[in-house]
Order: C-alpha cells, then structure tokens, then sequence
C-alpha cells in the first residue's frame, strides 16, 4: 500500500525503502544507483498509458531485465504468486472490459484503509498523499481522496496511480459528508483540524481587514455639493492600523492562493459558477442561501443533509468535535497575536501552521 503511494507521488527514494522492507532489494543497496534505474523503468509504464490493457509487456520485460543487470533485484516467492494471481484475475477482467485497471479499482478499498487507519505508517502515508514536499496542502487531492473513498473512481485518468485527477462524475456532496462524519473517517478528520482551523483564520482575516476597509468608506465625508466648495476631512478611524495588521495580518501570496483553492473547491460542492460569484461576502452568503432554498446542486443537498442531524448524534459529534478544536485553535492565535501586540512584537504572524 505504502508502495503504491509513494509511485502515485513519484517518490522514488521512499519507494527503494518500500522495496528494501518487502525484501525485493537488500537492505544494502546502493540508493544512489538503483533510484535512476528506477524512475527508467517504472515510469513510462505507470505514467504513460491508459493502464495494464496498454502496456507492452515485451518491452517491460526487456527493461526488467536489463534493470536485473544492474541492481541486485530480487523477486521473493510470496510476491510471484500475488503478481501472477492478480494477473490472471485482471487478465479475466480485461476480456469483458478491455478498459479494466484493477489498481484503480482497487483504490476505494486503499483509500479506506489509508482513512480510516491511525496507524503512524499510514498516517505519514495519508499526509504524504494531502501534502506536497514544501508542505502546501494540496486541496485537490483531497476530494480525489473523498470520491475514491466513496467509491467513484477516474475512469479517464491517463495514467496507471493517480491521485491528481478527479472524476468526472465525482461523489456528491451528500455522499462526502456522510463519509467525512463516519467513525471510520475519524484520522482523516484529526488530520485536517489544522487546515480546517487555517481555512477559518484565513477567512477571518480577510473578512476584517475588508470590514475596515468598509468601515474607512463609511467615514470619509461626500464630496462637496459644489466644486469651489472646501472638502471636508475624513474621520479618523478609531483602531490604529498597526493594531489592525497585529490581529489580523494581511494574507500573504501563498496564503491567498491557498483561500482561493478552496473557495473554488466550496464553489464546486455548492453547484455554484464562480464566474458568478460577487467579491462582497453578503452577496455570496445570499447566493448560497438561495441556492440552497431552491434545492439546487451541492447548496440544496447541504441544505437536505443538515436536517437530518439533529436524528445522527454520531455526525452530530463528530462535527462539535471538529468545531470544538478549530475554535480552540483559533483563539490561541488570537491570544498569541495579542500577546504579540502587547509586547511590541509582530503578533505572532499569520499563523499558517498553528494547529496543524
């Protein structure tokens, strides 16, 4: 499982050591030289194609072994017999669908596994799925990983691993909540806490820092009724903008990106055009309510999905829980950035990676 991971990432380092632990490489081979070795051989074959149907297996076999020549490959005799019977039971497959991959078709049940298991190996596999090597959460990822895990598989998807590519018809709305909220979804949930309480500082920040803005318009006096007329001075506002910045630093680049990512994955669960969508906030919280009152796309089934909480106290705490934590970890960072101001300092920054 964790192999197959780290091939969707094209983690080759940690796919040796995936290797190394099922005994197909020794524990002394040389890194160096089998990780190049590695991306020739199984890259094109897992990276370009529509799956097993499209492999040329005299070619794969041919660099197979060539690879034998120059890495001290071994093929332990329990992995033999899993290859060839999966083979023969895709084989079987590919007769009634020549489009069958029984990787991708094995994912939903990988995809469970990797959810709802706390062990510490799959959890570092989960994050390495959700996160990129710089540590940027990786949204997308995320509702590939829900569909999957629900059982709508990319049947498109180019490529043989894939975690990059959502469906085309993915899981509904109602189908995510229902499995986000499940027992089983709990390490995925506890996993997230961190980016759902960065999402809510983000939104946060941004809120207030155009409700001043708001605020400044509010203050400043009309113009003159005549031109010759002297203009009246601005009232000031009564929270110095130092004060301002400390409690609620302006979004940095990466941190807008991050919010925008998210505003278009919500967008797309609300069957809301973003296109249509209008920069003030009012404006879009009455989009989505009359989406949502007309019942229509992703809005009406959240609409639908809220009524039937108060009758599942197992979602029902599963979300205090989650609430409960993200507004804990939101007020920490508003005590560390008053603190921060209080002591002259920067206010404790962003806070990007708090509670994560």
């Amino acid at each position: 499982m964790l192999a197959l991971i780290h091939t969707a990432n094209r983690d080759y380092k940690s796919l040796i050591e995936d290797l190394v632990a099922l005994d197909v490489l020794p524990a002394d081979t040389d890194r160096g030289q089998v990780e190049p070795v590695m991306k020739r051989v199984i890259g094109p074959y897992v990276f370009e194609g529509g799956g097993a149907k499209s492999l040329n297996y005299q070619s794969l076999a041919r660099d197979l072994a060539r690879a034998t020549l120059e890495i001290p490959f071994n093929i332990p005799p329990y992995f033999a017999l899993i290859a060839r019977a999966l083979g023969i039971l895709e084989g079987v497959a590919l007769t009634g669908d020549p489009d069958y991959r029984i990787v991708m078709e094995a994912y939903p049940f990988v995809t469970r596994k990797i959810i709802s298991d706390d062990s510490p190996a799959l959890q570092r596999a989960l994050r390495d799925i959700l996160y990129s090597e710089d540590g940027k959460f990786l949204a997308k990822r995320l509702s590939v990983l829900l569909s999957y895990a629900t059982g709508v598989v990319a049947a498109d998807s180019a490529v043989f691993v894939d975690f990059d590519t959502l469906p085309s018809t993915a899981a509904s709305l109602s189908q995510t909540l229902q499995f986000l909220l499940a027992e089983e979804a709990r390490p995925l949930r506890a996993a997230l806490v961190g980016e759902a309480s960065n999402a809510a500082d983000l939104v946060l920040r941004r809120g207030t820092r155009q409700a001043v803005v708001r605020a400044k318009d509010l203050l400043r006096p009309p113009p003159p009724p005549l031109p010759f007329l002297p203009r009246l001075p601005s009232l000031p506002f009564p929270v110095p903008e130092s004060v301002v910045d400390a409690l609620s630093p302006k979004l940095t680049v990466e941190e807008d990106i991050f919010l925008a990512s998210l505003e278009e994955l919500a967008y797309a669960l609300a069957g809301i055009e973003q296109g249509t969508v209008s920069d003030d906030p009012l404006a879009t919280i009455r989009q989505l309510l009359q989406a949502g009152s007309d019942g229509s796309g992703g809005a009406g089934e959240l609409v639908e999905f809220v009524r039937t909480l108060p009758g599942d106290s197992e979602k029902t705490e599963a979300i205090f829980d989650v609430g409960s934590e993200v507004v804990q970890n939101l007020a920490d960072r508003a005590s560390e950035r008053f603190n921060g101001l209080l002591s002259g300092g920067s206010g404790g920054g962003s806070g990007r990676d708090a509670g994560r």
